[in-house]
């Protein structure tokens, strides 16, 4: 590691030296320029995706969605138990969570993009499964018309497991 005002004393600037960070979220150490401060716009993480997960954990949003209490409550009907934002796979917080590995999200129509979806959620989607998750996406219009089948999509995954 080579110090700031040791750089400069060799002559070089401030850019030229390097320090490791540690990210807060997933311990990955990252090298940076000196001249970035130390909790520059990405804090202490390797990423965005490492701070919103860091911010969500630590401070949860306080309030569902008019469209999670829904699903919580038809789930709340069957006797299913369930976590309500829960982090999952080191890569996103789900809005609901079913143990072992059933992971639900309620998106909005306009927040993520009906009809195409966002390519995060896409992603998000792929990693969970690669982990072995079985991930339930259904849109906030199919919640609101019937979600008695989304929640029956649910059990019959559930039941598949079982």
């Amino acid at each position: 590691k080579l110090r700031t005002d040791q750089a400069i004393r060799a002559g070089k600037s401030r850019c030229a030296a390097k320090y490791e960070a540690p990210c807060k979220y997933c311990g990955v150490t990252v090298i940076r320029p000196a001249c970035w401060p130390k909790y520059n716009h990405k804090g202490p993480f390797c990423g965005y995706s490492c701070s919103t997960l860091w911010r969500m954990k630590t401070n949860p949003k306080t309030q569902n969605t008019k469209i999670e209490l829904l699903l919580q409550e038809k789930l709340q009907e069957r006797n299913i138990s369930f976590m309500p934002q829960q982090s999952v796979g080191n890569c996103s917080i789900a809005d609901i969570f079913i143990e072992p590995n059933i992971v639900i999200y309620a998106d909005g129509n306009y927040w993520h993009d009906y009809p195409n979806g966002l390519p995060r959620d896409h992603r998000i989607t792929a990693k969970l499964q690669s982990l072995g998750f079985i991930v339930h996406r259904f849109w906030e219009h199919e919640i609101l018309k019937d979600s008695l089948r989304c929640i029956d999509k649910v059990f019959a995954s559930m039941t598949k497991i079982n």
